[in-house]
């Protein structure tokens, strides 16, 4: 599942929402809520939408149950947009609308609004650890280290804000042995792809072809060793790049490609050095052949030479 960011309902903002002023708008504004299905999930905030239609019926509707009453409306109207957001499948960003509903709970607590906040807050920990949940097997789910970092820190988040301590706990472990194991391959791959192109740079010409390649003689050897690490390295860039799925897997295929078309190449040209040094060895080892040779003839002459003579000086 992809990391979803915005979100494709219409919501009004608690910001942008129009703000009432009397209890009658208040009432209204409470009732229009009514049956909607984050408060029958989490019917925690239906009681405290209940709670509050009540209040501002009762009694006098002074300036303080007014800012309390704004607060009950904020808390209300920003749980709403965050679980429709979560069903949309906005789970990051439905966290995120959450925290809103979060900080007017605060401050309703602080306001003397305790009787609210204090049931509200139930719902929202048990949604928090919901998306928690839901955005942690996002993580899991994904391919792209970077993206499951960034999935596991929001995932602890909403752990950390619904209070379950031991899965926060669990999973900034995971996260930073994540984070070490991808700090530690990304510097593999920068090291490994540097070594490579500079090979690339240092090899210009020579490389693009096996007669370039066997012009450089004895030489070609220890270039087609270096080429043989560098290709290496090239390759073991691209399979890190490959197994975290980072943005850089074109430009490290392009780079290995260079480097494994430099190896054939000095691989070729070293078998052609080494087949002109294996024909100049045989063409002396041939003339050598040919001298002993012929010196064994004029031996072997020289040795009939002196029997024939011999027997022609017994005879006389």
């Amino acid at each position: 599942m992809a990391l979803v960011i915005g979100s494709s309902i219409a919501a009004v903002s608690p910001a942008t929402a129009q703000t009432p002023e009397d209890a009658n708008d208040f009432l209204s504004e409470f009732r229009e809520l009514q049956g909607s299905p984050a408060f029958e999930e989490y019917n925690e905030f239906e009681v405290v939408r209940s709670q509050a239609v009540v209040a501002v019926q009762a009694g006098e509707f002074d300036d303080t149950e007014r800012r309390q009453m704004r607060l009950v409306l904020q808390a209300l109207r920003s749980f709403n947009t965050a679980y429709r957001l979560s069903q949309n499948g906005s789970v990051v960003e439905s966290v995120r609308r959450a925290n809103e509903t979060g900080q007017a709970l605060n401050q309703l607590s602080a306001g003397g609004g305790e009787k609210y906040s204090a049931l509200a807050g139930l719902a929202l920990d048990r949604f928090y650890e919901t998306q928690g949940d839901r955005i942690f097997e996002m993580a899991r789910n994904t391919d792209q280290t970077r993206q499951r970092l960034a999935l596991m820190r929001e995932a602890g988040t909403a752990y950390s804000r619904a209070g379950a301590s031991d899965r926060f706990s669990e999973l900034t472990v995971r996260t930073s042995r994540l984070e070490t194991e991808f700090g530690s391959d990304l510097e593999r791959i920068n090291e490994s792809a540097a070594g490579s192109r500079r090979f690339l740079d240092g090899c210009s010409a020579t490389c693009d072809s096996a007669i370039s390649a066997a012009l450089l003689g004895p030489n070609v050897f220890e270039r087609y060793r270096t080429a043989m690490g560098a290709d290496s390295a090239a390759h073991r860039s691209l399979e890190l790049a490959r197994e975290h799925r980072i943005e850089r897997t074109a430009e490290l295929e392009e780079l290995a490609a260079s480097t494994r078309s430099s190896l054939v190449s000095l691989a070729i040209g070293s078998l052609l050095v080494a087949l002109a040094y294996g024909a100049l060895i045989a063409l002396i080892a041939g003339f050598i052949t040919l001298r002993v040779v012929a010196w064994q003839q004029d031996f072997l002459a020289a040795r009939v030479d002196a029997v024939v003579l011999g027997q022609g000086w017994d005879d006389v």
